[in-house]
């Protein structure tokens, strides 16, 4: 198990974050009442943890948002391929998590919680 204390182990941070901002999952933006920066997550980035979600038979994912009772489908942009892009992995009896997948999860909802830069 590559996960440690109920999150998983994140080599660089800033570089995840980096690359989320690159994907597309993440956005800065400003926000007025707080006056501050922040990350906000993005309709593909919603895409990706539902989707992922579901694969893995979970309601949610460290701290990012639950799937409605019974939600069994979601929009999903065609060209998403989890196992393809690395996400998942086929088990024997379900679709696994991979520690890239848990780590872009675990940064995404972070942040998509987090307050300031």
């Amino acid at each position: 198990m590559f996960f440690k204390r109920n999150a998983p182990i994140i080599a660089d941070y800033d570089k995840t974050k980096s690359d989320l901002l690159r994907l597309g999952w993440l956005v800065e933006i400003y926000d007025a009442e707080s006056n501050k920066s922040i990350y906000d997550i993005t309709n593909l980035g919603y895409q990706y943890y539902f989707a992922i979600c579901m694969k893995v038979n979970r309601i949610q994912m460290f701290s990012g948002p639950t799937l409605a009772e019974g939600q069994t489908t979601a929009y999903i942009n065609g060209d998403i391929d989890l196992t393809e892009e690395g996400y998942l992995v086929n088990g024997i009896d379900c679709e696994k998590l991979t520690p890239k997948a848990a780590e872009y999860l675990y940064v995404l909802t972070d942040e998509g919680n987090e307050e300031d830069f």
